[in-house]
């Protein structure tokens, strides 16, 4: 980003500066009030935050201010600012001008703070949705009964969320299983049929010694012989969570699952998780071309490494 220069424009030189500012790799701000529109140059990536294009304050007799805009006089009288509207207009006509000359197919768009309020104060917001499914209480540790990564972690939440009616307001979405071709987008095949070998294995009278073998070859994880299943039906929540809001069926939601994510490696099981839930239904958003870029935010006390992992080559 360009530093910041302060200096005094007149409404012609103004005008020829946005002009110029075509095809510049980085943005620019010219500040010439305060209290300023915002102009988006959206092609070239190029934001001019310009105040009313006056060419006086007042005091025309004096050369050294005649024809500036309001950024550094003083004046007695009241300054009038021309509306958004008029000043998009006069913009309009000038792109409309240089695209004939064939210099350019810049776009301007001019937003005002006040009415961006006023839009955002009267916007319709769609509902929060929210997803979950008892069944993911089955999961847990049946050699340690201690385990910190157990079914209280999940039903305590949609516990307190009964209590303070959220889930009443909120649009529910039907719990699904994700498929394997969509958790192949982060995780590979041997990856996959490791987890669902070790819990089939596990069947109705699993051998709990073999189990936690299994589970010795990996850091902080335990195979329960629902964790296959469940480790879908998470990642299916988050996916069709995802999708809703993208496709704007919902203003935001919330999936309450388990087995967790963030720790999943594309190759290995880590940290009581072992599908990557986030970064499956991130992959297939951008995939699918319903969104360019995502931004993963990730609280947690331990760093969500393998999210980072799962996009770290990734340009966007």
């Amino acid at each position: 980003m360009s530093e910041l220069e302060e200096k005094d424009f007149s409404k012609e030189d103004l005008e020829a500066k946005i002009l110029d500012l075509n095809g510049s790799n980085s943005p620019v701000f010219v500040r010439v009030n305060a209290n300023s529109p915002v102009l988006n140059l959206s092609p070239s990536q190029v934001e001019v935050a310009v105040s009313a294009l006056v060419s006086s304050n007042g005091n025309e007799s004096n050369p050294a201010t005649r024809g500036a805009t309001s950024v550094n006089k003083r004046s007695k009288r009241p300054q009038a600012k021309p509306s958004s509207a008029l000043m998009q207009a006069k913009l309009n006509a000038q792109i409309r001008k240089r695209n004939s000359e064939g210099k350019s197919d810049i776009t301007f768009v001019i937003k005002d703070h006040l009415q961006l309020a006023r839009d955002a104060k009267e916007q319709v917001r769609k509902p929060s949705g929210v997803v979950y499914d008892m069944r993911m209480v089955e999961h847990h540790c049946l050699w340690d009964s201690s385990y910190p990564e157990k079914p209280e972690r999940f039903s305590v939440v949609i516990q307190r969320c009964q209590q303070l009616g959220l889930l009443d307001r909120c649009l529910s979405i039907v719990p699904r299983y994700a498929t394997e071709e969509e958790v192949s987008r982060v995780h590979p095949k041997e990856h996959i049929d490791k987890l669902r070998s070790i819990c089939e294995e596990g069947g109705q009278n699993p051998n709990l010694e073999k189990m936690e073998q299994e589970a010795s070859h990996f850091d902080a994880v335990y195979f329960h012989p629902s964790t296959y299943n469940l480790s879908l039906l998470a990642a299916g929540c988050t996916i069709d969570l995802v999708n809703a809001v993208l496709a704007g069926e919902l203003q935001n939601g919330m999936a309450i699952i388990r087995p967790p994510g963030h720790h999943a490696m594309k190759s290995e099981f880590c940290g009581y998780c072992y599908f990557n839930n986030v970064a499956i239904a991130a992959q297939l958003a951008l995939d699918s071309g319903s969104a360019k870029r995502i931004l993963v935010v990730d609280f947690d006390v331990h760093h969500g490494q393998a999210t980072q992992q799962a996009f770290y080559n990734d340009p966007r």
